[in-house]
């Protein structure tokens, strides 16, 4: 929502294979905290999005206690996603927080599937399994991003250990 990319890391988000979600602000003087929210990679999803740091009248205290992850240090996104939306293939809620543990990204999923072992395979493209698996490879590259546009490549590289940085 107020990110602000070098022309570099617009370069790498350009990549058709890339998650990229656009997750807008309610309108200025709305009360509201959610807004209809965008997500592309293969698939393009609207969802809805909570903004646990809107401008509404919910102090941050009572935002935390709404968070439903309990290892977050800082809540910042909740998106719903229905199954009577058409557009969107899953169900359930999931929220991007600032952890407590390493102050790095963490991105809990409450998926509702089915009892089958295929829908919560990885090795099966879109099923919920798969979708951890990719955010679970995804998330790592995302807060290098953050950390290149707030702290510069070196901070950047040497919180990434050096796998993620030297891709860059």
């Amino acid at each position: 929502s107020r990110a602000k990319n070098t022309r570099e890391s617009k370069l790498f988000i350009c990549n058709p294979l890339l998650f990229c979600p656009h997750f807008p602000y309610p309108p200025r003087g709305s009360k509201r905290y959610f807004s209809v929210g965008l997500e592309h990679s293969t698939i393009s999803a609207f969802v809805h999005t909570t903004h646990f740091k809107s401008k509404s009248s919910i102090s941050d205290e009572e935002w935390k206690s709404r968070c439903l992850s309990r290892s977050a240090q800082e809540p910042i996104y909740r998106v719903i996603l229905w199954r009577n939306n058409p557009y969107h293939i899953y169900t359930g809620i999931v929220e991007a927080c600032i952890s407590k543990k390493r102050l790095a990204l963490e991105h809990p999923m409450w998926l509702i599937s089915s009892h089958k072992k295929l829908s919560a395979s990885p090795a099966v493209c879109l099923s919920t399994g798969w979708i951890d698996l990719f955010f679970d490879q995804f998330i790592p590259h995302f807060e290098y991003f953050i950390r290149l546009n707030e702290l510069g490549r070196e901070a950047a590289n040497a919180m990434a250990g050096g796998s993620i940085g030297g891709q860059f």
